[in-house]
């Protein structure tokens, strides 16, 4: 019994010398921190990243790290294989990088690569291992046919997008993710989310994700960028992210009003000024705005029929003024021609015809907008005075008292009518 207490002792002295023995050439931690680019595929190169650092508690002088060439990585330049510190103190930390070429002929999968250094400790090469992942192609899924239905979006109206997903691996991918990103635009989705998920897809196979989306009805017109980030998992599952950019053009057309603001002519044959107001009543800012008054048998132009209104922004107004001439006494149609061009520089040409009332004179005097005549009242009070006046300047020449002569021309005015109302 002793004799097995003895030997199970000895072996487990045994056990501790050799794992402390193990942990003792242990000098240098080496960390793998990234590759570029990633992920890694056949026939690229690419740069790789190390930390090593000391953990003894002594200074460890003249270091060299070599890359070992193990298929189907090889050092892009062999004189650079090996890197060589000066020394590296207690707890220390440095970083290293490599420049890798891999093989062009191999599957994907899950390779070794391995570092190397002499250790002083130990008398001895110490080896350091470590798995890199090599994909056949980093273009597994592709967004494409995105549509926006309809396909220009008027500010305040709902519409659909879809986008069709498509997996360009030769291979099932998993938990595929869409997320639209919709801070910082006008839209916003009316159900659902901004999130579509599909469970897997098959090699070659589609999926097409819909979104019902509204805009906000005071969004600027122009063309917004949505990012769509699409997450998957591969066949070693393997999280992979792709950034997508959709452009969506919101878009409404240029909507103004015409109107007939003023007008000095009235009826037939009367020549003055009519002023037009043109006001923008829509979301769309309307540029380099003209407008003609076209030839009509109702009236003549006289003024230059053509004017250049300018710019319009939204919910602004500009007035044209035109001299003619009318040629009738019944309403007639001022014939227009509007040509302008939209915030994209599309070019739009319209016909308008707006109603202008005209009058005869007599429905003119009556509804205020001519004068009335009194040019026979005036003719009789003329005769009247030059009556009153002879007849009181005969008077005078008899009486030669002008307040006598009055007084006796008032006494026989009075006389007369007195008789007159009596027959």
């Amino acid at each position: 019994m002793e004799k097995k207490l003895v030997i199970a002792v000895f072996i487990l002295m045994l056990s501790l010398y050799a794992a402390e023995g193990i942990i003792s050439y242990e000098e240098l931690r080496i960390d793998l921190l990234r590759t570029d680019p990633s992920p890694l595929q056949p026939g690229e190169k690419f740069d790789i990243w190390f930390d090593i650092t000391n953990i003894q508690p002594y200074t460890i002088n003249s270091l060299q790290v070599s890359f070992v060439n193990m298929f189907p990585f090889t050092i892009e330049d062999p004189n650079q294989s090996s890197i060589f510190m000066q020394e590296i103190k207690s707890s220390e930390k440095k970083s290293i990088k490599y420049t890798v070429k891999i093989n062009k002929d191999i599957n994907e999968g899950i390779y070794p690569i391995a570092l190397q250094y002499y250790s002083n400790k130990i008398g001895a090469i110490v080896s350091k291992n470590f798995d890199l992942i090599i994909k056949a192609s980093s273009v597994v899924i592709s967004t494409a046919n995105v549509k926006v239905t309809p396909e220009k979006v008027r500010p305040g109206s709902e519409f659909e997008l879809s986008i069709d997903l498509t997996n360009a691996a030769d291979y099932t991918i998993t938990d595929i993710s869409a997320d639209l990103n919709l801070d910082g635009t006008p839209f916003a989705t009316l159900a659902g989310g901004n999130e579509r998920k599909i469970r897997q897809l098959a090699p070659t196979a589609k999926a097409m994700l819909t979104y019902d989306m509204i805009a906000n009805p005071e969004s600027e017109l122009k063309v917004y960028k949505v990012p769509l980030l699409v997450t998957y998992y591969d066949r070693l599952g393997i999280k992979y992210s792709k950034n997508n950019t959709i452009g969506i053009t919101v878009y409404a057309k240029p909507e103004y009003n015409i109107d007939l603001e003023n007008s000095e002519v009235f009826t037939k044959g009367q020549t003055g000024e009519i002023t037009l107001s043109i006001s923008n009543k829509g979301n769309s800012d309307i540029k380099f705005f003209n407008i003609e008054l076209l030839p009509s048998n109702g009236y003549a132009i006289i003024s230059n029929p053509r004017i250049y209104v300018g710019n319009l922004d939204s919910d602004d107004f500009e007035t044209a003024t035109y001299k003619i001439n009318s040629k009738s006494s019944k309403p007639i149609k001022l014939d227009l021609k509007a040509n302008y061009k939209d915030e994209y520089n599309n070019d739009f040409s319209d016909n308008i015809s707006i109603s202008m009332p005209l009058y005869s004179i007599y429905q003119a005097k009556n509804l205020g907008l001519a004068k009335r005549s009194y040019f026979w009242l005036e003719i009789i009070s003329g005769i009247i005075v030059l009556i009153f006046v002879y007849k009181l300047y005969k008077i005078w020449r008899f009486e030669r008292d002008i307040e006598k002569s009055i007084m006796i021309l008032f006494k026989n005015t009075i006389k007369w009518f007195r008789n007159k109302l009596k027959l």
